[in-house]
C-alpha cells in the first residue's frame, strides 16, 4: 500500500509548535477583526478611540492591523469600554 503524500498544510498541521503558533495568531486576528468591526459600527477613528481608551494612536493602529502581538487585557478592556461594550466572563457548564 502506497504511503499518502501529505500536503504542506497537512505536514505543518501535525507539528505541535506550528499548531500553537497558528492558534495564537488566529486569536490575535479575531481580536483585531472584532475591534475593526466595532470601530466601523460606531464610525470612530483610531485617534478618537485611542484618546477615549487612554492609549496612544499607534497602539490602537497596531492592534487593528494585527502588528501588536502582546495585547494586554487592560488595553483590550479599555478599547472595548471606549466602544461602549464590556467583557463578560461566564462559567461553562460541566459536561
Amino acid at each position: 500500500m502506497a504511503k499518502k503524500v501529505l500536503s504542506t498544510h497537512e505536514r505543518l498541521a501535525q507539528d505541535p509548535a506550528h499548531k500553537k503558533r497558528i492558534g495564537e495568531e488566529h486569536q490575535e486576528l479575531l481580536l483585531s477583526e472584532l475591534i475593526i468591526a466595532l470601530m466601523e459600527e460606531d464610525h470612530i477613528s483610531v485617534r478618537k478611540l485611542a484618546k477615549v481608551a487612554g492609549l496612544s494612536p499607534s497602539i490602537v493602529q497596531d492592534i487593528r492591523s494585527g502588528k501588536k502581538d502582546n495585547l494586554t487585557l487592560i488595553s483590550f478592556a479599555n478599547i472595548i469600554s471606549a466602544l461602549g461594550y464590556s467583557i463578560v466572563l461566564e462559567k461553562l457548564q460541566d459536561n
